[in-house]
């Protein structure tokens, strides 16, 4: 899909037949809604104008009754209907939608906060269900019911009935005159809305940073003056809305006036009987009902529009992951080789280039070089969250492209600066879901993490409930429990994106404790930047300008000229 009408007409099928069945309900019900303005006409036209008494229309007002109910059971009943369609509409969509985030990976959902993706997840789907529930059937009835009336108000009225067809088309014009200038707020509306929810959320997550700061003072000033802004935005969407309202119901207003007066006088010089007038004056406000609520409706469509333009930003997205790999490793990893790789988002900006290592089984890489270099990028085409678009990087023998995903990165874990905790149990978060893991399984992985001592002093030990972030604990105990959980996984590779950054240098020491029985008798890469980490590392592949600059042990390149001697003389570390 393209563009956000695309997004929007794709998906009108997942609500299978319910949104047509509104429609043909709607279309029903204006029916009844003529034959109800027809027995009504003919009750009063007798009883006024005949003088008969009202026992004599006993049929025809048990008639009305029951096309009043049948109508009431209609509305209720299509109400539900579009409800229903609606949300099978939205579920589809917020489904693909993380699916879509899902095949992206790692690497595209972490250029965005996570407040940002909430607000998209929830309210961009959110603000699709008045388009489908209310927006499409009231557009097709809009075009149906005044069809309908015409088609048994011109026999009997033709004068009346050129008046509704002359001034019909001055509602939809208007409308969707005025709505063209609505747009470009709109979507100024929804672009605050998502700023201030990413905002928010993160404000939420580091509140107690905040507060040990004395901050949060400061931070709420700033969101009171965002939402003041947002406010605004939505107050000028929402005067183009009533002028638009004002101008519908006037156009509606003057042409039922005209009609009336057209009527008026028809009835004075003798040219029409009353029942006909009366039937036609009663059908006059219902012609344009469907109109006017055509107009009501048009701001959910331009939500519609602002939310589905963002959805197709995300869903537009070409993943680079596009595995079609079937073969499965038959043994353990033996040799892990990387020949000659050449990774980038564009043609002219490679991110990685010429890049070259072998790796056996049990052995350690250390991947370092400043800031930018790639190194994270590398250790993202490792773990199959970036896909490089040839044979470069090969397992067993066999090229990672090859290899089906899901069962690769079963193979390995990861541990990454920034680890996260989920709110849940401390055994939750150990074993995500994985109900095969029994308690001496889980302690055993807590003692070599160097974390168990710890957990038994919680108040309920492995059941303790930990808030979203873990934000009770401090970064080394978090660091410690995602190492305990990797040793819990057995995993046969271990990928490390530097553990022990941003901790001091107690919390160090026990992470790098944990981290020795982690790594014992896996396969490790790891990206450092304390190199006195990584002295001990089999081999070390130094990056920079997204170039393989250098490559052996740590014996041998600190004996050579180059950038790895200048990053050891930079952190003080003797040659």
């Amino acid at each position: 899909m393209s563009t956000a009408a695309d997004l929007l007409k794709q998906y009108r099928g997942h609500s299978g037949r319910l949104l047509y069945s509104v429609i043909g309900l709607g279309l029903f019900s204006g029916v009844l809604l003529i034959g109800q303005a027809y027995i009504l006409a003919n009750i009063v036209h007798g009883i006024i104008i005949k003088q008969q008494v009202i026992s004599e229309f006993q049929q025809s007002l048990w008639a009305l009754l029951v096309l009043i109910l049948i109508r009431a059971a209609l509305a209720y009943l299509s109400e539900q209907m579009a409800v229903a369609g609606a949300l099978k509409i939205r579920q589809a969509i917020r489904h693909d939608l993380l699916k879509h985030i899902n095949r992206l990976g790692p690497a595209y959902s972490r250029s965005w906060s996570s407040g940002e993706l909430v607000t998209l997840v929830i309210e961009a789907t959110d603000g699709l269900e008045d388009y489908y529930a209310r927006f499409l059937p009231t557009m097709a009835l809009a075009a149906m019911i005044p069809v309908a009336i015409l088609v048994f108000v011109f026999p009997v009225d033709w004068q009346a009935a050129v008046i509704f067809m002359v001034t019909a088309p001055l509602i939809p014009f208007f409308m969707v005159l005025i709505g063209r200038g609505t747009e470009k707020r709109n979507q100024a509306q929804w672009h605050w809305l998502q700023r201030l929810g990413g905002y928010f959320l993160d404000v939420i997550q580091g509140l107690s940073t905040l507060k040990i700061f004395n901050t949060s003072q400061r931070e709420a000033k700033m969101i009171a003056l965002m939402s003041d802004q947002y406010r605004q935005k939505t107050m000028a969407v929402l005067r183009v809305a009533f002028l638009s309202a004002l101008a519908l119901e006037f156009f509606a207003t003057i042409s039922i006036a005209l009609v009336a007066v057209l009527i008026g006088f028809r009835l004075l010089f003798g040219e029409l009987d009353f029942s006909t007038g009366f039937f036609v004056l009663l059908l006059a406000p219902e012609f344009y009902i469907p109109l006017r609520a055509l107009g009501s409706q048009y701001h959910a469509r331009m939500n519609a529009v602002a939310s589905a333009e963002k959805l197709v930003e995300v869903l537009g997205q070409q993943s680079n992951r596009n595995f079609q790999g079937k073969q499965s490793l038959s043994g353990p990893i033996k040799q892990i080789k990387c020949q000659d790789l050449v990774y980038g988002f564009d043609d002219k900006h490679n991110v990685l280039e010429g890049i070259s290592f072998e790796l056996d089984a049990g052995k350690h890489l250390a991947i370092v070089g400043p800031s930018g270099a790639g190194k994270s990028t590398l250790l993202n085409i490792l773990a199959g969250f970036i896909q490089v678009p040839y044979q470069a990087l090969k397992i067993n023998g066999i090229p990672l492209n090859d290899l089906n995903l899901p069962t690769w990165q079963h193979r390995l874990t990861w541990l990454s600066q920034q680890t996260r905790l989920m709110h849940g149990s401390i055994r939750e978060n150990l074993t995500l879901g994985n109900a095969s893991y029994n308690d001496s399984e889980i302690i055993e992985a807590m003692k070599q993490a160097q974390i168990h001592e710890l957990v038994k002093t919680l108040p309920a030990g492995l059941d303790t409930v930990v808030a979203d972030g873990g934000r009770q604990l401090s970064g080394g105990e978090i660091q410690r429990l995602m190492i305990a959980r990797a040793i819990l996984s057995n995993a046969e590779l271990v990928l490390m994106d530097e553990p022990t950054a941003h901790l001091d240098k107690a919390n160090e020491l026990a992470v790098t404790e944990a981290l020795t029985h982690l790594n014992r008798g896996r396969t490790v890469i790891t990206v450092a930047h304390r190199l006195h980490t990584i002295e001990k590392a089999d081999h070390i592949l130094v990056l920079a300008d997204a170039k393989q600059q250098q490559y052996g042990t740590h014996e041998q390149l600190k004996s050579i000229p180059g950038l790895y001697q200048e990053l050891l003389s930079k952190q003080g570390i003797e040659l």
